[in-house]
């Protein structure tokens, strides 16, 4: 498990790579959060390209930072997820509540 962040066009933009589960959800979240919350950007963004694996855990971590950035009043988006993992996403619902892009297109306004 690897995260590495970088800003852009007022957007921090989080790519995880390898699992997300739940040995490393709680790792993850706290690494996000520390840098969501002492940032001034207008989005956050989940880059999930180089994520192989996701289970439970992780949706649990991507609904929490997706109602972190909203109660700082950020947009929330994830992209570049894989077919088990947009899978995942729509048995779960998630799809129908956070935005989830197949490639990241840097927005001037949703």
């Amino acid at each position: 498990m690897g995260i590495s962040v970088t800003t852009t066009n007022n957007e921090l933009i989080f790519k995880i790579k390898g699992e997300i589960d739940h040995h490393n959800a709680v790792i993850l979240r706290n690494e996000i959060d520390s840098i969501v919350e002492n940032s001034s950007s207008e989005m956050v963004v989940l880059d999930l390209l180089e994520t192989n694996f996701m289970d439970s855990a992780g949706l649990g971590l991507i609904l929490g930072r997706y109602r972190k950035a909203e109660k700082l009043g950020m947009r929330f988006m994830l992209v570049n997820a894989g077919d088990r993992i947009l899978r995942l996403l729509k048995m779960s619902g998630l799809d129908k509540t956070i935005v989830v892009k197949g490639d990241h297109i840097h927005e001037e306004s949703v």
